[in-house]
């Protein structure tokens, strides 16, 4: 199949605001109608046998490890931690969720909120530690999902969110139908490059290397990313790279860090890494995740995509520590690598 890629990297896919003409659409997928990783980007290598040796081993794997002290603040002090830090703050929720206020807007990202990270309520991966905040709590002005699996776009989630009526969802391509489906009416779909001013934040969809799927047959249907989030209005302003899934490229995070950056906070995926011949195609390993850190032009680095949710065979909790060795073997002081407790908020600067 042919790939037509028309400077997407640099150039960018899509005009300055979402009601501006979808070219990404046309220039990145494949000849089927599929959405594909732009070149370069990693392909797995895993053969059948080492593909049903990762599923069935997936029944067995432990599913209910036991964190370590201070993974897991308590839900009082979580909730009074957020309430009183002033000014831009984040909120790890677990996972690849954040709860963040930035220029007085409150966003979360990748809500996994409820048990399960499931198409079925009664199997699949589930969250082993507590979300610190309930779905019927979580009220924001603008929720962003990076793609549609099940641990990024939970529906049950969106489904029990108080102001259901008022919130705006900003998804990449495809991805606004299921959305739609618990009730939100407000609903942005993003190409890769495209951005939406809400307020005093602009938000923008970039690249990730990753795909997407809910069911056995939508693989690639929709488009996958991560965000660009800058505070508007201000001489010095937060500047968040949310990374998304993703695994390595040798040009397009170079290109997010010069068009979009420096961020004062890059937020990377530092979990779910092994087998390395299956996940070399999706997600980064914890040193893979620091160096994009220095790739995206990134001031700080804070881990997501770890400790809530056991999606693979690696000790859950051995990605922390090699994280914060590699940052610091890429240049990163301790306090600006970020490995938060559940439930833990700390401010933003620039």
């Amino acid at each position: 199949m042919r790939w037509v890629w028309v400077a997407a990297l640099l150039a960018g896919c899509g005009g300055a605001a979402p009601q501006g003409e979808v070219v990404c659409k046309a220039s990145c997928t494949r000849e089927d109608g599929r959405f594909a990783n732009p070149p370069g980007s990693p392909q797995r290598t895993a053969g059948r046998w080492e593909f049903q040796k990762f599923f069935w081993g997936g029944l067995l794997r432990e599913k209910n490890p036991t964190p370590p002290a201070g993974h897991v603040m308590p839900l009082a002090e979580a909730a009074q931690g957020w309430l009183e830090q002033p000014g831009n703050k984040m909120q790890w929720l677990g996972h690849s969720a954040f709860r963040m206020q930035i220029g007085g807007t409150t966003l979360l990202t990748d809500p996994l909120l409820t048990k399960m990270a499931s198409p079925f309520q009664w199997a699949g991966p589930y969250r082993y530690v507590p979300s610190p905040l309930a779905p019927e709590e979580a009220r924001a002005d603008l929720i962003l999902i990076t793609h549609n699996h099940y641990d990024h776009l939970d529906v049950e989630t969106l489904k029990r969110l108080p102001n259901k009526d008022t919130v705006t969802v900003v998804v990449p391509l495809g991805v606004g139908p299921v959305v739609r489906e618990t009730g939100i009416a407000n609903v942005v779909e993003l190409d890769w490059h495209q951005s939406l001013t809400f307020r005093n934040v602009e938000i923008t969809l970039v690249p990730a290397i990753h795909f997407s799927a809910r069911w056995t047959d939508d693989r690639n249907m929709t488009l996958w990313g991560g965000y660009a989030v800058k505070e508007t209005g201000v001489a010095k302003p937060v500047n968040v790279w949310l990374s998304g899934d993703t695994t390595v490229h040798p040009q397009v995070f170079k290109d997010i860090g010069q068009k979009y950056g420096p961020f004062t906070h890059g937020l990377v995926g530092i979990g779910a890494y092994e087998p390395r011949s299956i996940m070399m195609g999706s997600h980064t390993t914890p040193e893979e995740a620091a160096e994009q850190g220095v790739q995206t032009q990134s001031k700080r680095v804070v881990a997501h995509h770890w400790g809530t949710v056991v999606l693979t065979p690696e000790p859950a909790f051995e990605a922390p520590g090699r994280f914060k060795a590699a940052a610091a073997v890429q240049g990163y002081k301790p306090e600006d690598v970020w490995v938060m407790a559940v439930g833990e908020t700390r401010g933003l600067s620039e």
